[in-house]
């Protein structure tokens, strides 16, 4: 078995090939499709695709992504370029017995270490722990739990059906060295947040309260309508914070988006202040990243979904870490699902001040 990057068109086919074997059409990223869109996107950095190959098959596919890459302020990702996310882990089901994404991993992590500052995140599946137990082995750490991420219409390996429940994805973090030393406002009743923070070893003092700033709240959104998926990139928390994001989640929600995800600056002071009125909403923590937005700034996650009868039983972890922090975002979605959010015709408006973006995939 050989492996390699990707490098050429015939490389790109080949891909293409596997992720159909695997994932029919239904693979959440569009641009897997399209043997020259890969191509492209590797010779331009924004991916690095890893293969195993053997006999002219490609086994196995690992991809390091500068996370968020298609949303930009200025001409700029908003995302930090000394992190990636580690992603579109594709492994042919008759292959997995041979630890492929466990060597593919650790090719990926001698070519990343002259190419990344800090590390970079794998959003890993919890329908089963393969690759949760590859970003383990890595040295990565469980930060975040996005509930409800995969759209239940994807169909994985030989299934016939779709799934009667979407798919969450567990975060595991990957230091390669330490990040820049902050101070970060954790929200005093996320004393699980404050624990995934000192667990971590990033240096961080955590404080509380500090000036109040009355710049107003600065954000970016992007939604997949062919997914029903959203992201909302808090660039600067205001005063006004807990009711833009209160409007924005019920245009996106009433807007037929199924899953969105937020990020939110984790130095802010307005964060820390208004983090129980976001709950109110329906929008509920779910973990942190270090040095995600430019700046090497740390956000910490939040999300919204609509699935009120979302299987968490059916949610995999493969470490004692993974089941912590499941356990407490599932509480802290649970608690929420009190009062959810509305969903339906009475937003129709787009909120002021905001500008969405969208893509296919």
């Amino acid at each position: 078995m050989e492996l390699t990057t990707l490098d050429t068109l015939d490389h790109a086919r080949a891909l293409v090939d596997l992720v159909y074997s695997s994932y029919g059409l239904t693979f959440h990223r569009d641009f897997v499709y399209s043997p020259e869109r890969l191509l492209e996107l590797n010779r331009r950095g924004f991916v690095r695709s890893f293969l195993a190959i053997e006999d002219g098959v490609v086994l196995g596919h690992l991809g390091w992504i500068r996370p968020f890459f298609e949303l930009s302020r200025g001409g700029e990702p908003v995302t930090d370029d000394g992190i990636g996310e580690v992603g579109l882990s594709i492994v042919r089901p008759e292959a997995r017995a041979r630890h492929v994404q466990t060597q593919l991993a650790m090719f990926m992590v001698e070519w990343t270490r002259p190419h990344a500052k800090f590390g970079g995140f794998m959003k890993c599946v919890t329908n089963h722990a393969y690759s949760q137990r590859t970003a383990a082995n890595m040295g990565g750490k469980p930060l975040a739990l996005f509930l409800a991420g995969v759209p239940k219409w994807v169909v994985y390996d030989r299934a016939t059906e779709p799934p009667s429940s979407p798919i969450s994805t567990l975060l595991y973090h990957v230091a390669l060295q330490p990040t820049p030393a902050r101070e970060l406002r954790i929200p005093p009743h996320l004393d699980w947040v404050e624990a995934l923070v000192r667990e971590s070893g990033e240096p961080r003092t955590l404080v509380y309260g500090g000036p109040l700033d009355a710049a107003p709240t600065d954000l970016e959104v992007e939604f997949q309508p062919s997914k029903r998926l959203a992201q909302v990139h808090v660039l600067h928390a205001g005063p006004d914070l807990a009711i833009r994001l209160a409007d924005t989640n019920q245009w996106l929600l009433g807007g037929h988006m199924e899953h969105v995800s937020y990020f939110l600056p984790a130095d802010s002071v307005h964060v820390q202040r208004q983090a129980l009125a976001l709950e109110g909403y329906g929008i509920f923590p779910a973990g942190w990243i270090p040095a995600l937005h430019g700046g090497a700034r740390d956000v910490l996650v939040y999300g919204s979904i609509v699935h009120q009868d979302l299987d968490d039983a059916a949610i995999v972890t493969h470490d004692d870490a993974g089941a912590r922090l499941r356990d407490r975002v599932v509480r802290a979605w649970r608690e929420c699902r009190i009062s959810p959010p509305r969903r339906g015709r009475g937003a129709t408006a787009i909120p002021r001040g905001t500008l969405y973006r969208t893509r296919s995939g």
